[in-house]
């Protein structure tokens, strides 16, 4: 194609037989002189032009008249003459029509002097060659097109061509569309042509920075007039993703911890989110998992570090503690039955266990210098202690202590929407270890170590399964038995409508995805075996690896499970991030993350209607994660951070909603930077949705709010939109419209910079947008008075389009 400088249209200030070249040349993009004469200018011009007539284009020097000749060229330059010879002859059989109609205009109404005649010779194009050429043109297009283009399922210069003929023709019969319902469609999808024309001749849509929000930024930004045009009567596809969040069980969520754990209840319930997963997530075991220590029979144990204590109890079998058969304040280690002293040991420590438990139902013994002594000053300590009792008990150790609260409170908060719970941790003692785990003693201390060992102890993996089939048995069947024959009682007789088995599981136990998938039948089958509830649904997988495609492959093979297990649904994961923790002007990169991530859903769901196309899908974690989040004493990013965050989400959720996933899921709920007063370590600040110290919603939360309220899924459909930001790196936009008639917009501005749009038809119209000034607050609303509108810095605006727009 010639180069952008090489192009120059001559013709006169107007529109006529060079409006169908101009539209052309800015729809592909193609940067052109425009040159207009005057007719003053026109007399002296007219003797260098090849047939002393216009328009002409000029190509490197050399001039070319003929308007259909020069349009049919830069048509097949830029790719808009069909995709075959056969297309080709058909735009020409369309274009031929319209200038059989228009060349029988132009000669009534601008060559025929004699103004009776003229007068006849109009009433009878009105009355006769108006309907029949019409008439002619609407049969070519629905025997050619697709309903709305002329020739194909896709714009060619015909349809430049048709809605430039059109304008002219509806200064004679203004109401002449209404008869012809293809031709109409066609100029309601090719408004963009003729505006986008419009806002290059008058500059109305243009990219700028501003200094208040973007000192940062060391450049000004130029690119072209940016216009949205949305094909009302144009179906693209049926809105059917589900937008919604992740909720992270840690300590800000624990009643026993937060000071705000009310109010991120109260803003996940206002939130009214379908599909909201809740992850009990492994850096916080007393939070994660109900069964931290392994049964031990008779033996019953504790290791508790410094400053904690252990609480030992007979009175399951109604007796006393009989027997201190281990005790060591010191360093001493190992499993119960297994334990050794350590090289520092407190001698006392039997003597000062015997006196404080032999004869009692229960004791506490306090790990601390000052009952024991202190065997060896400037070293970590820990108390172990191994007891029986009489008579005789078998010893587990449940405790639903943490599990409890948070999950009656996230429950609470979703109640009467659809759930998927993720108890994602299994307990370390069922894998091989060479040492055991130690882990936290403070519920509220992450421990990022915490899955130990790849290989599983019970090869069966019966046990794995009878774990969940216990737990879910707790929450939804009143309690459970446990190894030993023992009832455990909650009274919890919970309902959701999906579990999710496990997480991240290529990082997590590093896990094949075999051995994964024998995981997940186990897991099925303990819990129909505890439970005997065969209408839970599960969700498979959890990728933080996306793209290993031959997870998918395997996993979603029917072959490759037990009979009967079910594959509902699948979920994988997908995590933005930037150069910079600080610099905004960097998080402009989270947009081609997400791009390239789109092009992998799109192969995953290849995978997945080839082996399983009953099975849904969840994205059920989706946001940035910054350089050094989980760094203490990390820079704190910037306020607009959460806007950058915020548009990522809205965009992520449009881009993926034309590929049919089931749910988007935003990652999530809390999240915070080291709190010292709470003592709480970081917990990955830049994925919170909400305002860590008040609870209150972020741009990221009130973005997710915006598309719950607005996105009416299954009814709504997704309409053919276009801009003229062809390359689509400065904003996005898609329009629904819903069966009752309700149109809306989505926009979002992907650049750190002020971006002006024009949005034709929007005045009059209600906009939410979600930017910088909003702060931690929702949506502003406002009432559209232009059509014209600026977007701040990474702003997510919805327009609610005026109803009597449809013309």
């Amino acid at each position: 194609m010639a180069s952008s400088n090489a192009y120059k249209l001559h013709y006169f200030d107007a529109r006529g037989r060079a409006e169908g070249i101009r539209l052309i040349l800015v729809h592909a993009g193609q940067k052109f002189e425009d040159l207009r004469y005057s007719f003053e200018e026109w007399s002296k011009m007219k003797s260098e032009m090849p047939l002393g007539q216009v328009p002409v284009l000029e190509l490197n020097g050399q001039k070319f008249p003929q308007s259909l000749a020069i349009a049919r060229y830069i048509a097949r330059q830029c790719k808009l003459a069909g995709r075959d010879d056969l297309e080709a002859m058909k735009c020409d059989i369309v274009v031929d029509t319209t200038q059989e109609l228009i060349n029988d205009y132009y000669r009534i109404w601008f060559h025929t002097d004699d103004e009776k005649v003229k007068e006849a010779e109009q009433t009878t194009f009105k009355t006769k060659t108006l309907p029949t050429k019409m008439a002619g043109l609407e049969k070519l297009m629905n025997t050619y097109g697709n309903g709305v283009w002329a020739v194909g399922d896709n714009v060619t210069w015909a349809d430049f061509i048709i809605y430039d003929i059109v304008e002219t023709l509806l200064e004679v019969d203004d109401q002449l569309l209404s008869k012809y319902h293809t031709v109409k469609k066609n100029r309601e999808a090719g408004h963009v042509f003729t505006l986008l024309l419009y806002c290059l001749t008058l500059d109305l849509v243009h990219l700028i920075q501003t200094s208040e929000t973007n000192k940062l930024q060391d450049h000004q930004v130029h690119v072209d007039p940016i216009l949205i045009q949305v094909s009302w009567t144009t179906h693209d596809y049926d809105l059917h993703t589900i937008p919604t969040l992740q909720v992270v069980a840690n300590p800000l969520l624990a009643r026993q911890f937060s000071p705000i754990y009310k109010q991120i209840f109260a803003s996940l319930k206002q939130l009214n989110a379908e599909y909201a997963r809740y992850a009990v997530w492994f850096p916080y075991p007393k939070l994660a998992v109900a069964e931290l220590d392994p049964p031990s029979g008779l033996f019953q144990c504790g290791n508790v570090g410094e400053d904690f204590s252990i609480n030992l109890s007979c009175e399951q079998s109604g007796g006393v503690i009989s027997k201190v058969d281990f005790a060591s304040y010191g360093t001493s280690s190992g499993a119960c039955g297994e334990m050794q002293q350590g090289k520092c040991h407190a001698a006392n420590s039997s003597e000062i266990v015997q006196r404080v438990c032999i004869g009692q139902k229960t004791c506490s013994v306090p790990a601390t210098s000052d009952l024991f002594g202190d065997p060896c000053k400037r070293t970590a300590k820990r108390l172990l202690i191994q007891i029986q009792c009489n008579p005789p008990q078998n010893n587990t150790y449940y405790n639903f202590t943490y599990l409890d609260t948070m999950l009656e409170d996230f429950l609470d908060a979703t109640d009467g929407h659809s759930r998927i719970i993720s108890f994602s941790t299994q307990p370390n003692w069922l894998f091989k270890q060479d040492t055991p785990h130690i882990y936290p003693d403070n519920a509220s201390l992450a421990d990022w170590g915490y899955p130990v060992g790849t290989v599983l102890v019970d090869d069966t993996m019966q046990a794995l399964g009878d774990y969940y089939g216990r737990l879910f048995a707790w929450y939804t069947r009143g309690g459970f038995i446990d190894e030993y024959g023992r009832k455990h009682t909650s009274n919890y007789e919970y309902n959701w409508d999906y579990t999710e088995i496990f997480n991240e599981v290529e990082s997590e136990h590093h896990m094949n995805v075999e051995f994964y998938t024998r995981a997940y039948d186990a897991v099925i089958q303990g819990i129909r075996r505890h439970t005997n509830n065969y209408d839970m649904k599960y969700v498979g997988m959890a990728l933080g690896g996306h793209n290993e495609f031959d997870w998918y492959r395997y996993f979603l093979n029917h072959s490759n499970h037990a009979p009967d297990i079910p594959l509902d649904m699948i979920s994988y994961h997908f995590y933005a991030s930037a150069s910079s923790r600080i610099n905004p002007k960097d998080y402009e990169e989270f947009f081609s993350q997400l791009d390239t991530f789109t092009f992998e859903v799109e192969q995953i769901e290849e995978i997945r209607k080839i082996l399983s196309p009953e099975t849904r899908t969840t994205i059920d974690e989706l946001g940035v994660i910054l350089p050094d989040d989980n760094t203490p004493g990390a820079p704190q990013f910037p306020m607009i951070y959460w806007n950058a965050a915020a548009a990522l989400y809205a965009y992520a959720w449009a881009r993926i909603s034309r590929q049919g996933i089931d749910v988007v899921g935003h990652s999530q709920l809390v999240g915070y930077p080291e709190l010292p007063d709470l003592q709480l370590q970081p917990q990955y600040p830049s994925v919170a949705l909400l305002n860590w110290t008040t609870g209150e919603g972020t741009a990221k939360y009130w973005t997710s709010k915006l598309l719950i309220e607005t996105a009416d899924i299954d009814n709504d459909q997704a309409v053919v939109t276009q801009t003229t930001d062809v390359s689509g790196e400065n904003i996005f936009s898609q329009g629904f419209i819903g069966k009752n008639g309700r149109r809306w917009v989505l926009i979002i501005n992907k650049r750190y910079a002020n971006v002006d749009v024009f949005l034709p038809g929007s005045t009059g119209g209600r906009m939410q947008i979600i930017n910088e000034a909003s702060g931690f607050g929702p949506a502003t609303e406002v009432t559209l008075t232009l059509s014209r509108i600026t977007l701040s810095p990474f702003a997510v605006a919805v327009v609610h389009m005026p109803p009597d727009d449809m013309k």
